[in-house]
């Protein structure tokens, strides 16, 4: 998904995501950006990509793609172990929708990821709740990313090729064929499976809309996990 920014608020525009009619929320990501996708990264094909490839990996999928019906197995596992009903998150109200104030390949372009993703030598994501942000310089080597994310089971692929959720190659392909006007120096990361929608609103998202207003960038592509 495309994120457009103004002064005050990060709103989303729809990207070229393969399947994105059929997103549903999914975890903190949706409360972050009131929007999220719930293809497996390495399904997701973003920015004109092929659907034979994922990430910097050109192979066949080895599977066709298909739904993961999430927020319906959630409320099946609480309500078989006796908990409350899982409480989603609700968007007040529809989001600001906005243009691009200028054409793709003039704008300065930001990107976030809510997997976890973090640089050598940068401090890894806990587990419980962590709100933190993590800023990996965006000529990072790919070897260089490391991932920790409460849901581990989901970092298969990532593990393999970063690319597949934190597509760093791709975008400074995009850059250098024109299609993308530059890249910001840093990329945001969060973990996010953050359960406290009070602390993702309060916490999370304030400081990723800082930090994209301190990299002045026009637009910037979320990337959920």
């Amino acid at each position: 998904m495309m994120v457009s920014l103004t002064k005050s608020t990060m709103i989303l525009r729809p990207g070229r995501v393969r399947g994105l009619d059929n997103a549903v929320p999914t975890h903190s990501a949706s409360l972050l950006l009131q929007a999220s996708s719930n293809l497996c990264p390495c399904r997701a094909v973003v920015m004109g990509g092929s659907g034979s490839e994922c990430g910097s990996f050109k192979q066949p999928l080895q599977a066709p793609i298909m739904n993961v019906h999430y927020m319906q197995a959630i409320r099946a596992r609480y309500e078989s172990l006796g908990y409350t009903p899982y409480r989603w998150f609700e968007a007040d109200g529809a989001p600001p929708w906005q243009p691009l104030p200028k054409p793709l390949a003039e704008a300065r372009l930001g990107l976030l990821s809510t997997s976890g993703a973090y640089a050598l030598g940068q401090v890894a994501y806990h587990y419980k709740d962590d709100t933190s942000i993590r800023a990996l310089p965006s000529n990072v080597a790919i070897e260089d990313v490391r991932f920790s994310h409460i849901t581990e089971n989901y970092l298969v692929d990532p593990k393999r090729d970063p690319n597949c959720i934190l597509p760093l190659t791709q975008l400074r392909t995009l850059r250098d064929e024109g299609v993308v006007g530059e890249l910001a120096d840093e990329v945001l990361s969060c973990m996010g499976g953050v359960y406290s929608q009070r602390r993702v609103r309060e916490e999370v998202a304030p400081a990723i809309l800082e930090k994209f207003k301190a990299q002045r960038v026009d637009c910037a592509l979320l990337v959920a996990m």
